[in-house]
């Protein structure tokens, strides 16, 4: 599948499993799924899998393609190795229920399913809707947790001063 040695080297490090399984039934299927359903090009597939060498011990019928069609459902990239009832659901529930956040914009950052649910997205929220404010995704989240405190400072000083 063009991958070089090297990074051969480094998922089976990750990854030992790889070394006994049947091709066939583990392999090969994840292959087809990201070449036929996903529709990547195959001079793109070892740098695919490079990247994220979790693919290959994903199940295709229980894990990638679920995710896949909630993804296209929903219009953001494949995030493929994301498990849609512990990881997708909850976070879109709670984007659009709790945060009352609107769908453009979920499509617009979908690196937001990347983040920790409990660690980063409804502490950080709570802090903002405590105040009555709001940040985009991006600038929620992407941010250091100092960077954070020191932007929830500044804008509830200009509530302040604007009152």
């Amino acid at each position: 599948m063009g991958l070089h040695r090297l990074a051969i080297g480094r998922i089976l490090d990750m990854h030992p499993a790889l070394l006994t399984s049947d091709p066939h039934v583990y392999l090969y299927p994840v292959f087809d799924f990201l070449l036929n359903e996903v529709g990547i090009p195959f001079p793109d597939i070892a740098k695919t899998i490079s990247r994220c060498p979790r693919l290959l011990v994903s199940s295709v019928s229980d894990q990638l393609r679920p995710a896949l069609i909630f993804l296209r459902n929903l219009g953001s990239p494949g995030l493929l190795t994301f498990s849609v009832e512990n990881n997708l659901v909850p976070k879109v529930e709670y984007f659009l229920v709790e945060m009352k956040g609107d769908l453009e914009e979920l499509k617009r950052f979908p690196q937001y399913f990347s983040f920790s649910l409990e660690g980063k997205i409804k502490p950080r929220h709570r802090m903002l809707a405590e105040y009555g404010l709001k940040l985009p995704l991006c600038k929620m989240l992407k941010i250091s947790d100092g960077e954070f405190s020191a932007r929830l400072v500044d804008m509830r000083l200009r509530m302040v001063g604007e009152t």
